[in-house]
């Protein structure tokens, strides 16, 4: 698998960038300086923020992650609401294969996660065919460039690490695994050479950032005229200094040059 890491604030060269095709929130995100920090379970891969749990545990590590689980996914439940599903898990448990059991936790597993994290996706390359295609409207969108100096990503994104395995973790003990769980996903992936910055311990929401952290726009290869005259009107009303660039077709290859322009 490919290793991940940290996006140090001290190296100059980490620009990260994010890919959208014009509409309500990419206007949110350059006039306002908002960005929609997502819940796992909106991630279009449907393995994201999943692992292969195990559940070996004594009867005081289940009671204890139960009365957690509940008390994250329940707040305003009431005590006897509470107990009645600790209770339907525990009967439920008894019931359940394997396998079925396997699958709850995943699925109790991404809740939790829901609740209590939010994601903001972004890559290394801003000339990556696939993920113009994918992410930008088959090229009919933008790119959106960051410096990785400023808030909030001085907050140290986490490089995606890709495996063709799912991260192990012991389902009623989780810790530091829930971050691995969260960067981790198949090694089919790698081409996206993804990093993700995390709202963690918060509710998935919106997030401002620092006026100065939006550094460039780029144009898409095929972005019409009526769209990219409505996203310069964005960027002057945002009042940022980025700069404008225009994805190209390279002459002599298969790929993009971009090239700044007024």
């Amino acid at each position: 698998s490919l290793q991940g890491g940290n996006c140090s604030s001290k190296d100059s060269n980490c620009v990260l960038r994010g890919f959208h095709s014009p509409r309500y929130w990419t206007m949110r995100t350059i006039v306002e300086h908002e960005m929609y920090f997502a819940p796992p379970s909106r991630l279009n891969d449907p393995f994201d923020a999943r692992a292969y749990y195990t559940a070996e545990a004594d009867i005081e590590q289940i009671d204890r992650f139960l009365k957690q689980w509940i008390g994250k996914m329940m707040p305003d439940a009431s005590l006897q609401e509470k107990r009645r599903t600790y209770d339907d898990y525990l009967i439920g448990l008894a019931s359940m294969s394997n396998e079925e059991h396997e699958e709850r936790m995943n699925q109790i597993a991404l809740e939790a996660m829901d609740q209590v994290l939010g994601v903001y996706c972004m890559t290394e390359k801003n000339d990556n065919l696939l993920m113009w295609t994918h992410y930008a409207d088959n090229h009919s969108g933008i790119c959106l460039q960051f410096d990785s100096e400023e808030r909030p990503f001085k907050r140290y994104p986490q490089k995606v690490i890709y495996s063709k395995e799912l991260p192990q973790s012991q389902f009623f003990d989780i810790k530091d695994e829930e971050r691995t769980v969260f960067y981790t996903k198949s090694i089919d992936w790698a081409y996206e050479e993804e990093w993700r910055l995390g709202r963690e311990h918060l509710s998935p929401g919106v997030e401002q950032f620092s006026q100065k952290a939006l550094t460039g726009v780029i144009f898409g290869l095929r972005i019409n005229d009526e769209d990219e005259a409505e996203v310069r009107k964005w960027v002057k009303q945002s009042k940022t200094k980025a700069k404008l660039y225009r994805a190209v077709r390279k002459k002599k290859e298969y790929g993009l040059d971009i090239v700044e322009i007024k």
